[in-house]
């Protein structure tokens, strides 16, 4: 009888050790990865526009983002338009 009740105890604690918090769902580490790749993508298009305003030409993008470190969390590679002054990402697009 001790044992029975040791084996439905046991049974629910462990139940219970699953039920804690969950990893994320590809859904939302993808969403949360093309939140953070937009956010690179405004600091490396604002980088851009500095150096422009500096000196009058645009920087190469693949200068900007190694003094920036800045990377695309899914790997996409990141692209300037001197036309629309815009950053663009191969993966998630642009804002």
């Amino acid at each position: 009888m001790r044992r029975l009740v040791f084996v439905i105890l046991l049974c629910a604690v462990l139940g219970l050790v699953g039920c804690g918090p969950k990893a994320p769902s590809a859904a939302q580490v993808a969403a949360d990865q093309k939140a953070q790749c937009f956010k690179t993508q405004g600091l490396v298009q604002q980088a851009m526009k500095l150096f422009y305003a500096d000196s009058g030409t645009w920087p190469p993008i693949e200068i900007v983002l190694a003094k920036l470190q800045a990377t695309c969390p899914a790997e996409g590679k990141y692209s300037f338009s001197e036309t629309t002054e815009k950053v663009t990402c191969s993966i998630h697009g642009s804002q």
